[in-house]
């Protein structure tokens, strides 16, 4: 039996002989050939066809983003967008500066303990403070798609408070995207990071629970979380990747099951019982801050949410996570069990 494109020749039907059975062969093989370059043909048109691209201009990013629609591109996230834009630059400044004068008094007091020791040798030598510099932010996008909101980050945020960003993703083609819509934006590949690989998994690898952990340039001083659907899973490596006193941004658009629909599967995700009431939007916000709080307190974390909000199908949030057991302690006090009659 000869299978080629779909024809079947069986040779027991093949009833000729000598030249004849030569020529039709011949030309058997012949047809064949010229349909595998015309199927070749077809696959190339039709791939870039497939390829066909278009520019979208979003802030100060233009991105290329396949009219086939292989690579997730969210047109209704665009305020999400500029709204993280705007936190994450104001948040460095704060967080920079709070870092210096961290960093300013650590050196004074190393200096003022070198000259101590320097006056019991006596030795007469007064040893002055190092200056100290401090980086800018290491950020990851855990599921960047398309790169739009690491571009924007990159060329909207203030000049020098962000120093890398790893834009990740676990498909593929999207990391494609990624590294294309990069260069076509003129963002360094060496500061702007295509990653292809499980969000949990970079997470975990960059766990920033201890302070040789960070000094080994583990951990991000910012996450943003906005995946498709709830943000549940990626919860528990985000608040052990990201770096003490650093920003959590966290985005949940499963908001119909936080709302009251399927309460179980709320619980499930959450640890908490929705319910249907006219505040529910708001009880939203605060039964993921309260998942985010949970999994955080694990590891003598805690957060402090800067800015969270109900907006049109998702919630969206801020928080920072730092580390004290003794603030972990009162947790419990933030946590309270609502009451809502069925009568209302």
């Amino acid at each position: 039996q000869c299978m080629r494109y779909g024809f079947v020749i069986w040779r027991s039907s093949l009833r000729i002989r000598g030249v004849h059975s030569r020529i039709r062969l011949n030309k058997l093989r012949t047809f064949t050939q010229k349909f595998s370059s015309m199927s070749e043909e077809k696959k190339e048109t039709s791939s870039k066809e497939s390829v066909e691209m278009e520019t979208l201009m979003e802030g100060k990013a233009t991105i290329l983003y396949e009219k086939a629609n292989t690579v997730f591109y969210n047109k209704v996230q665009e305020f999400n967008r500029d709204l993280s834009t705007a936190v994450i630059n104001e948040f460095a400044k704060v967080y920079r500066q709070e870092k210096f004068e961290k960093e300013t008094a650590k050196a004074k007091r190393r200096a003022e303990r070198l000259t101590k020791e320097n006056k019991e040798k006596g030795i007469d030598k007064v040893v002055e403070p190092e200056k100290v510099s401090i980086p800018g932010l290491r950020v990851l996008e855990a599921l960047s798609a398309t790169g739009l909101r690491s571009i924007r980050y990159w060329k909207e945020i203030e000049e020098g408070l962000v120093d890398t960003i790893v834009v990740n993703d676990l498909d593929e083609k999207a990391v494609e995207t990624i590294e294309r819509n990069l260069k076509y934006n003129g963002c360094p590949l060496d500061k702007t990071i295509p990653n292809m690989g499980d969000a949990c998994e970079v997470m975990y690898a960059n766990r920033a629970l201890s302070r040789r952990s960070v000094e080994e340039g583990k951990g991000f001083d910012v996450i943003d979380l906005d995946p498709y659907g709830s943000a549940a899973e990626f919860l528990d490596g985000a608040v052990q990747a990201v770096r003490d006193g650093g920003l959590l941004c966290v985005t949940c658009t499963d908001k119909a099951v936080l709302c009251g629909k399927n309460s179980e599967t709320c619980f499930g995700k959450y640890g908490s019982l929705s319910l249907r009431h006219p505040y529910c939007h708001e009880m939203a916000v605060r039964i993921v801050l309260r998942a985010i709080e949970n999994s955080a307190n694990r590891y003598k974390r805690y957060i402090t949410p800067v800015l969270s909000m109900s907006i049109d199908f998702y919630v969206r949030m801020f928080v920072r996570v730092r580390t004290s057991p003794i603030n972990v302690k009162a947790s419990a006090s933030k946590t309270a069990l609502v009451y809502f009659p069925s009568s209302l």
